[in-house]
């Protein structure tokens, strides 16, 4: 499944076969005709993997440090790391994410899988929301969410204007306060 994300994030989903993935794994064709009996298959898997180690990403991301008390800077931060890093050095699977999500608008079979990952992610941040005093943790968590995968977007598709970690987290932080009512 990790051959098929990376074939996902370089070349997108067209170029996913049974073959373009046995070789970017390094096994037989057959091992993949084995598991797996389609290319729908393939990228139903792929998205069920990539969902379990985005929301774990997420919840890292979301989570407080240790003992200290939650705060919209803290949560700023971390949301920033995590935005920075897919833009960064996590960019190729950034974009299987959304060739992942994209197939998932196509395929109503895949649609559950990626709802899945979404709902994972945003209750996550909600509860963190919660803890940061939100009024509405869930308008405030799909607010900051749409506002994160704007940013992804826009970045992914002009990768020279990439915003710095340092901008990230200025405009989060301001996000983050706009929406929580703190100054």
């Amino acid at each position: 499944m990790q051959a098929t994300l990376r074939i996902l994030g370089r070349e997108g989903s067209a170029a996913i076969t049974h073959r373009s993935v046995a070789e970017e794994a390094g096994v037989p064709i057959a091992a993949t005709t084995y598991y797996f009996s389609s290319k729908h298959d393939l990228l139903r898997e792929a998205l069920h993997l990539h969902a379990e180690e985005e929301a774990e990403r997420v919840a890292d991301a979301t989570r407080t440090l240790g003992d200290e008390p939650p705060s919209v800077e803290l949560l700023a931060e971390h949301l920033a790391d995590f935005v920075d890093h897919g833009l960064g050095a996590g960019r190729r699977a950034l974009i299987a994410e959304y060739e992942l999500l994209l197939q998932a608008a196509r395929d109503p079979d895949l649609e559950p899988l990626s709802r899945v990952f979404y709902d994972r992610i945003r209750g996550q941040l909600e509860v963190t929301l919660s803890e940061l005093g939100a009024r509405d943790p869930r308008a405030t968590a799909l607010l900051i969410m749409a506002v994160l995968a704007g940013l992804e977007v826009d970045n992914l598709a002009t990768p020279t204007t990439h915003l710095s970690r340092d901008e990230l987290r200025q405009l989060i932080g301001q996000l983050l306060h706009g929406l929580l009512g703190s100054s």
